[in-house]
């Protein structure tokens, strides 16, 4: 990278807090184009999980280990998982156990690391 901030700030990366989640297999993860329109993204670092998928990410989490589904109020976590540093929604038409991650949520690849880390 040649420019520092922009160094700096992927270093950063690494020092925020989280906590592991859930392992998320590899066949599990997909790739999704953003949504841009009129030069814009309207998508920038947002990623989707199918509801299977969302209901396991917060039970992981040490505050939601008693969420029984359709008694929650969380829609949206801030995630870091194979170099993707951004917020995961529920997606209710995602069948099964899907995590779709979009371009602009992932900062660098590192497809090796599976582990889900929620942000405090």
């Amino acid at each position: 990278m040649r420019c520092p901030a922009r160094f700096a700030a992927r270093l950063s990366q690494a020092f925020t807090a989280t906590d592991s989640s859930i392992i998320v297999e590899p066949d599990d993860i997909q790739r999704i184009p953003d949504i841009e329109r009129n030069g814009f993204c309207f998508s920038d670092g947002n990623g989707v999980a199918s509801p299977l998928m969302f209901q396991a990410i917060l039970e992981a989490r040490p505050q939601g280990r008693n969420i029984k589904k359709g008694k929650r109020t969380t829609s949206v976590v801030q995630v870091r998982i194979q170099g993707a540093k951004g917020v995961i929604s529920e997606d209710p038409t995602l069948p099964g156990s899907v995590l779709q991650l979009r371009p602009s949520i992932v900062k660098f690849e590192a497809n090796d690391h599976h582990d889900m880390e929620i942000a405090r």
